[in-house]
Protein backbone atom coordinates (compact mmCIF):
# COMPACT_ATOMS: atom_id res chain seq x y z
CA UNK A 1 0.00 0.00 0.00
CA UNK A 2 1.37 3.42 -0.95
CA UNK A 3 0.50 6.35 1.29
CA UNK A 4 -1.03 8.63 -1.30
CA UNK A 5 -2.81 11.14 0.95
CA UNK A 6 -0.10 13.74 0.44
CA UNK A 7 -1.84 16.85 1.71
CA UNK A 8 -3.40 15.25 4.80
CA UNK A 9 -0.23 13.40 5.83
CA UNK A 10 1.89 16.49 5.39
CA UNK A 11 -0.47 18.34 7.75
CA UNK A 12 -0.22 15.82 10.57
CA UNK A 13 3.33 14.54 10.05
CA UNK A 14 5.37 17.50 8.81
CA UNK A 15 8.62 16.27 10.32
CA UNK A 16 8.34 12.92 8.59
CA UNK A 17 6.83 13.56 5.18
CA UNK A 18 8.00 16.84 3.72
CA UNK A 19 7.76 16.40 -0.02
CA UNK A 20 5.88 14.22 -2.52
CA UNK A 21 9.22 12.60 -3.36
CA UNK A 22 9.64 11.45 0.25
CA UNK A 23 6.06 10.23 0.26
CA UNK A 24 6.46 8.06 -2.82
CA UNK A 25 9.24 6.05 -1.19
CA UNK A 26 7.18 4.97 1.81
CA UNK A 27 5.53 1.72 0.80
CA UNK A 28 3.76 -0.26 3.48
CA UNK A 29 2.13 -3.66 3.63
CA UNK A 30 2.82 -6.98 1.96
CA UNK A 31 0.97 -6.45 -1.28
CA UNK A 32 -2.47 -7.48 0.00
CA UNK A 33 -3.38 -4.34 1.96
CA UNK A 34 -7.03 -3.26 1.85
CA UNK A 35 -7.40 -0.45 4.41
CA UNK A 36 -5.35 1.82 6.66
CA UNK A 37 -5.77 4.20 9.60
CA UNK A 38 -3.31 6.69 11.09
CA UNK A 39 -2.75 7.53 14.77
CA UNK A 40 -1.33 11.02 14.34
CA UNK A 41 -0.30 11.51 17.99
CA UNK A 42 1.50 8.17 18.13
CA UNK A 43 2.82 8.55 14.56
CA UNK A 44 1.72 5.00 13.82
CA UNK A 45 -0.15 3.70 10.81
CA UNK A 46 -2.22 0.50 10.98
CA UNK A 47 -2.57 -1.43 7.73
CA UNK A 48 -5.26 -4.09 7.32
CA UNK A 49 -4.73 -7.01 4.94
CA UNK A 50 -6.78 -9.61 3.09
CA UNK A 51 -5.13 -12.22 5.33
CA UNK A 52 -6.95 -10.83 8.38
CA UNK A 53 -3.72 -9.41 9.82
CA UNK A 54 -3.11 -5.81 10.91
CA UNK A 55 0.43 -4.47 10.53
CA UNK A 56 1.63 -1.50 12.62
CA UNK A 57 4.30 0.81 11.23
CA UNK A 58 6.22 3.55 13.03
CA UNK A 59 6.21 6.65 10.82
CA UNK A 60 8.77 8.33 13.08
CA UNK A 61 11.26 5.54 12.29
CA UNK A 62 11.12 5.51 8.47
CA UNK A 63 7.87 3.55 8.49
CA UNK A 64 9.51 0.52 10.10
CA UNK A 65 7.31 -2.44 11.07
CA UNK A 66 6.54 -2.43 14.81
CA UNK A 67 4.43 -5.57 15.03
CA UNK A 68 1.42 -7.27 13.57
CA UNK A 69 -1.73 -8.44 15.34
CA UNK A 70 -4.18 -11.19 14.42
CA UNK A 71 -6.41 -13.81 16.02
CA UNK A 72 -4.41 -16.75 14.70
CA UNK A 73 -3.11 -17.55 18.20
CA UNK A 74 -6.73 -18.00 19.29
CA UNK A 75 -7.50 -20.51 16.54
CA UNK A 76 -9.14 -18.18 14.02
CA UNK A 77 -8.08 -18.15 10.38
CA UNK A 78 -8.84 -15.91 7.45
CA UNK A 79 -11.46 -18.47 6.38
CA UNK A 80 -13.33 -17.78 9.64
CA UNK A 81 -12.97 -14.00 9.74
CA UNK A 82 -12.26 -12.86 6.22
CA UNK A 83 -9.94 -9.97 5.52
CA UNK A 84 -9.73 -6.77 7.56
CA UNK A 85 -12.37 -4.34 6.28
CA UNK A 86 -12.00 -1.35 8.65
CA UNK A 87 -9.73 0.06 11.39
CA UNK A 88 -10.60 2.84 13.86
CA UNK A 89 -8.26 4.44 16.44
CA UNK A 90 -9.53 5.72 19.79
CA UNK A 91 -9.48 9.54 20.16
CA UNK A 92 -6.31 9.37 22.28
CA UNK A 93 -4.62 6.91 19.85
CA UNK A 94 -4.04 4.46 22.71
CA UNK A 95 -5.97 1.59 21.08
CA UNK A 96 -7.62 0.64 17.82
CA UNK A 97 -10.61 -1.41 16.73
CA UNK A 98 -10.43 -3.90 13.86
CA UNK A 99 -13.45 -5.16 11.94
CA UNK A 100 -13.42 -8.26 9.74
CA UNK A 101 -15.36 -8.82 6.55
CA UNK A 102 -16.98 -12.12 7.55
CA UNK A 103 -17.30 -11.99 11.34
CA UNK A 104 -16.82 -9.76 14.37
CA UNK A 105 -14.45 -7.10 15.61
CA UNK A 106 -11.76 -6.74 18.25
CA UNK A 107 -9.94 -3.93 20.06
CA UNK A 108 -6.17 -3.94 20.55
CA UNK A 109 -3.77 -1.73 22.47
CA UNK A 110 -0.79 -0.19 20.68
CA UNK A 111 1.42 -2.72 22.48
CA UNK A 112 -0.52 -5.59 20.91
CA UNK A 113 -2.69 -6.59 23.88
CA UNK A 114 -6.16 -7.78 22.92
CA UNK A 115 -8.65 -5.75 24.96
CA UNK A 116 -12.03 -6.86 23.60
CA UNK A 117 -13.47 -9.43 21.19
CA UNK A 118 -17.04 -9.97 20.00
CA UNK A 119 -16.39 -13.49 18.74
CA UNK A 120 -17.07 -16.61 20.78
CA UNK A 121 -13.72 -17.62 22.26
CA UNK A 122 -12.10 -21.04 22.40
CA UNK A 123 -9.10 -22.35 24.29
CA UNK A 124 -5.56 -21.58 23.16
CA UNK A 125 -4.85 -25.29 22.88
CA UNK A 126 -7.58 -25.99 20.34
CA UNK A 127 -6.27 -27.66 17.18
CA UNK A 128 -9.36 -27.02 15.11
CA UNK A 129 -10.56 -23.79 13.60
CA UNK A 130 -13.65 -22.47 15.43
CA UNK A 131 -15.94 -22.36 12.41
CA UNK A 132 -19.50 -21.51 13.40
CA UNK A 133 -22.25 -23.77 12.11
CA UNK A 134 -25.84 -22.55 11.74
CA UNK A 135 -27.01 -25.11 14.29
CA UNK A 136 -24.77 -23.70 17.01
CA UNK A 137 -26.33 -21.39 19.59
CA UNK A 138 -24.50 -18.21 18.56
CA UNK A 139 -27.52 -16.11 17.74
CA UNK A 140 -26.53 -13.54 20.40
CA UNK A 141 -23.03 -12.99 19.07
CA UNK A 142 -22.83 -9.46 17.64
CA UNK A 143 -21.55 -8.85 14.11
CA UNK A 144 -21.90 -12.47 13.06
CA UNK A 145 -22.25 -11.33 9.46
CA UNK A 146 -19.11 -9.19 9.49
CA UNK A 147 -18.37 -5.55 10.25
CA UNK A 148 -19.32 -2.87 7.74
CA UNK A 149 -18.42 0.38 9.59
CA UNK A 150 -16.98 1.47 12.97
CA UNK A 151 -16.66 4.81 14.76
CA UNK A 152 -15.54 5.86 18.26
CA UNK A 153 -17.29 8.65 20.13
CA UNK A 154 -15.37 11.84 20.98
CA UNK A 155 -14.10 10.53 24.36
CA UNK A 156 -13.49 6.85 23.57
CA UNK A 157 -16.23 5.61 25.89
CA UNK A 158 -18.29 4.01 23.11
CA UNK A 159 -17.55 2.20 19.89
CA UNK A 160 -20.35 2.19 17.33
CA UNK A 161 -20.46 -0.53 14.67
CA UNK A 162 -22.73 -1.57 11.81
CA UNK A 163 -23.05 -5.21 10.78
CA UNK A 164 -22.75 -6.15 7.14
CA UNK A 165 -26.24 -6.54 5.69
CA UNK A 166 -27.93 -4.69 8.58
CA UNK A 167 -27.23 -1.06 7.76
CA UNK A 168 -30.31 0.14 9.64
CA UNK A 169 -29.01 -1.22 12.98
CA UNK A 170 -26.20 0.43 14.97
CA UNK A 171 -24.49 -1.52 17.76
CA UNK A 172 -22.89 0.28 20.71
CA UNK A 173 -20.07 -1.16 22.86
CA UNK A 174 -19.14 0.58 26.13
CA UNK A 175 -15.54 1.03 27.30
CA UNK A 176 -13.71 2.49 30.27
CA UNK A 177 -10.51 4.51 30.56
CA UNK A 178 -7.79 3.52 32.98
CA UNK A 179 -6.71 6.13 35.51
CA UNK A 180 -2.92 6.49 35.77
CA UNK A 181 -1.62 4.55 38.77
CA UNK A 182 1.04 7.16 39.53
CA UNK A 183 0.46 10.67 40.78
CA UNK A 184 2.41 13.82 39.97
CA UNK A 185 4.91 12.95 42.70
CA UNK A 186 5.58 9.54 41.12
CA UNK A 187 4.06 7.61 44.02
CA UNK A 188 2.26 4.45 42.94
CA UNK A 189 -1.39 4.19 44.00
CA UNK A 190 -2.55 1.09 45.84
CA UNK A 191 -5.63 0.70 43.65
CA UNK A 192 -6.47 0.81 39.97
CA UNK A 193 -9.38 2.92 38.79
CA UNK A 194 -11.28 2.43 35.54
CA UNK A 195 -13.82 5.11 34.68
CA UNK A 196 -16.68 5.26 32.22
CA UNK A 197 -19.19 7.90 31.21
CA UNK A 198 -21.00 7.96 34.55
CA UNK A 199 -19.29 5.47 36.89
CA UNK A 200 -16.04 4.15 38.35
CA UNK A 201 -14.64 0.65 38.79
CA UNK A 202 -12.06 0.37 41.57
CA UNK A 203 -9.81 -2.70 41.51
CA UNK A 204 -7.73 -3.51 44.60
CA UNK A 205 -6.44 -6.43 46.62
CA UNK A 206 -8.13 -7.68 49.78
CA UNK A 207 -6.45 -9.16 52.86
CA UNK A 208 -5.94 -12.46 51.02
CA UNK A 209 -4.32 -10.78 48.00
CA UNK A 210 -7.41 -11.55 45.96
CA UNK A 211 -8.51 -8.89 43.51
CA UNK A 212 -11.90 -7.37 44.15
CA UNK A 213 -13.86 -4.81 42.15
CA UNK A 214 -15.95 -1.99 43.58
CA UNK A 215 -18.59 -0.53 41.27
CA UNK A 216 -19.34 3.14 41.98
CA UNK A 217 -22.15 5.06 40.29
CA UNK A 218 -21.71 8.83 40.35
CA UNK A 219 -24.45 10.83 42.13
CA UNK A 220 -27.31 11.62 39.77
CA UNK A 221 -27.42 15.19 41.11
CA UNK A 222 -23.89 15.73 39.80
CA UNK A 223 -23.58 13.69 36.61
CA UNK A 224 -27.00 14.74 35.26
CA UNK A 225 -25.74 18.33 35.15
CA UNK A 226 -22.15 17.51 34.18
CA UNK A 227 -22.22 14.64 31.68
CA UNK A 228 -19.68 12.95 31.22
CA UNK A 229 -16.65 11.98 33.38
CA UNK A 230 -13.44 13.56 32.04
CA UNK A 231 -10.77 13.25 34.77
CA UNK A 232 -10.19 10.91 37.72
CA UNK A 233 -7.42 10.86 40.32
CA UNK A 234 -6.77 8.91 43.52
CA UNK A 235 -5.10 10.06 46.72
CA UNK A 236 -1.73 8.64 47.71
CA UNK A 237 -3.27 6.16 50.16
CA UNK A 238 -6.15 5.30 47.84
CA UNK A 239 -8.76 6.44 50.35
CA UNK A 240 -10.12 9.31 48.25
CA UNK A 241 -11.12 9.49 44.61
CA UNK A 242 -11.56 12.83 42.85
CA UNK A 243 -13.80 12.99 39.78
CA UNK A 244 -14.13 15.98 37.46
CA UNK A 245 -16.71 16.33 34.71
CA UNK A 246 -17.95 19.40 32.86
CA UNK A 247 -17.94 21.63 35.97
CA UNK A 248 -16.35 21.29 39.41
CA UNK A 249 -15.41 18.02 41.04
CA UNK A 250 -16.68 15.52 43.59
CA UNK A 251 -14.84 13.30 46.08
CA UNK A 252 -15.52 9.71 47.11
CA UNK A 253 -14.42 8.58 50.58
CA UNK A 254 -13.51 4.88 50.42
CA UNK A 255 -13.73 4.52 54.20
CA UNK A 256 -17.26 5.80 54.73
CA UNK A 257 -18.37 4.93 51.18
CA UNK A 258 -19.94 8.31 50.49
CA UNK A 259 -19.70 11.00 47.83
CA UNK A 260 -18.97 14.60 48.72
CA UNK A 261 -20.38 17.26 46.36
CA UNK A 262 -19.08 20.82 46.64
CA UNK A 263 -20.92 24.08 45.98
CA UNK A 264 -22.77 24.86 42.77
CA UNK A 265 -22.49 21.79 40.54
CA UNK A 266 -23.94 23.61 37.54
Amino acid sequence: MVLFLERRLQEILPSIIETPEDLAEKRLGSGDSVCTSIASDQQIVAVGTRRGIVELYDLAESASLIRYVSLSDWGYTVDDLGGVCCIAWTPDDAAFAVGWKLRGLTVWSVSGCRLMLTIHQIGLGSVSSPVVKPSQDCKYEPLMGGTSLMQWDAFGYRLYAIEEGFLERILSFSFGNCCLNRGVSGTTYICQVIYGEDRLLVVQSDDNDELKMLHLNLPVSYISQNWLVQHVAASKDGMYLAVASLHGLILYDMRVKKWQVFGDIT
